[in-house]
């Protein structure tokens, strides 16, 4: 069975718990846990059996947006240190999957927040001629839910992740689109997550 772990200081001190399991960091943009996200990701998640998953929600961990001070251009990592934990996870995961609503074409603001606080990987790739800061090869996925049709957002979407992930040495494999959530039947209505 797998191990399914919330992210907190004492997970990431421990790091993953079973060294030879395949890891799994789920990184959730989403607030409701019983959304169609939610579902979507557990769906997901049934083909990883055997593998430890670590699951960092970023509606319960509120990371602080970019602020473009600029001190990640000389100093190679963030001035705020609420995310240490998360990128000594990003850093060692084998997969990475980003599961998402859309929210006005976009990621909801703190999944986005999180994203933007990439930033000192895109000063260090560019600072030291496109090398990779990151040196093992991972893997990402990414789900969504729209309330509507969401194809375009989801492109959009998609083109954010997979710029993110070109500088932090991540082999976009896939995602999948859930649509048209706000017409499931009448029954799930209030549900939804997006």
């Amino acid at each position: 069975m797998k191990a399914v772990t919330v992210l907190s200081a004492h997970t990431a001190k421990t790091m993953w718990k079973h060294k030879n399991a395949l890891k799994v960091l789920c990184i959730e943009g989403f607030s409701n846990e019983n959304g169609n996200t939610k579902a979507l990701l557990d769906e997901f998640l049934r083909e990883y059996k055997n593998a430890e998953i670590i699951k960092y929600n970023t509606y319960k961990e509120s990371p602080k947006p970019c602020y473009g001070c600029g001190f990640c251009k000389e100093n190679e990592k963030c001035v705020y240190s609420d995310l240490q934990n998360f990128f000594i996870l990003f850093e060692t995961a084998d997969i990475i999957i980003v599961a998402s609503p859309i929210y006005n074409l976009s990621f909801p603001a703190p999944l986005k927040a999180l994203i933007d606080r990439l930033q000192p990987y895109y000063e260090s790739y560019y600072k030291y001629g496109k090398i990779q800061k990151i040196k093992k090869r991972r893997e990402a996925y990414f789900l969504a839910a729209a309330g509507c049709d969401g194809e375009k957002a989801f492109n959009i979407m998609r083109r954010q992740l997979k710029n993110a992930f070109s500088i932090t040495n991540i082999e976009y494999k896939g995602d999948k689109l859930l649509a048209n959530t706000d017409n499931i039947k009448e029954s799930t209505k209030g549900e939804n997550d997006g």
